[in-house]
């Protein structure tokens, strides 16, 4: 699910999803996918930019949701805790974005605050934040999936 080689790749996928652009993840971002039986990519999450403490999450799809497996879930929270250290992940969406609303509440992000007209869709931008506390301890039970 990790991807270094394919890193540009995954940057790319989800950059034409969200419209925003790729210096958007600061200078060395993390990307996993995951693919169908086809190869195609139907869900991207690209870490960065990452301050030694907290990384921003970018999350794209295909529009389906075959890829929400606990496994793929699971390496999502995974990646940015173990594999980069971080204490935290933020979420970013635009406030009439109801399934990504919907999506990260489901997963246990916490909403944090609202900047006006902040989203590169023109309208409110909602920030929403996981802390490894909660990760530390759901990684041994069972995630909540929805």
């Amino acid at each position: 699910m990790k991807s270094s080689s394919g890193c540009n790749e995954i940057v790319k996928w989800v950059t034409s999803r969200l419209g925003v652009p790729d210096t958007a993840y600061g200078l060395n971002p993390l990307a996993i996918c995951r693919r169908n039986a086809q190869g195609e990519i139907v869900v991207g999450i690209v870490y960065g930019p990452f301050n030694g403490y907290n990384v921003h999450a970018h999350i794209a799809s295909n529009g389906s949701r075959k890829w929400m497996t606990r496994k793929f879930l699971h390496e999502m929270f995974r990646v940015p805790f173990e594999d980069m250290g971080a204490t935290g992940i933020t979420v970013t969406t635009d406030h009439r974005n109801r399934d990504s609303i919907r999506f990260v509440t489901r997963l246990g992000f916490e909403f944090r605050g609202s900047i006006p007209r902040g989203s590169n869709e023109g309208g409110d931008l909602l920030i929403y934040y996981f802390g490894r506390d909660k990760w530390n301890s759901r990684s041994n039970s069972k995630m909540a999936v929805g």
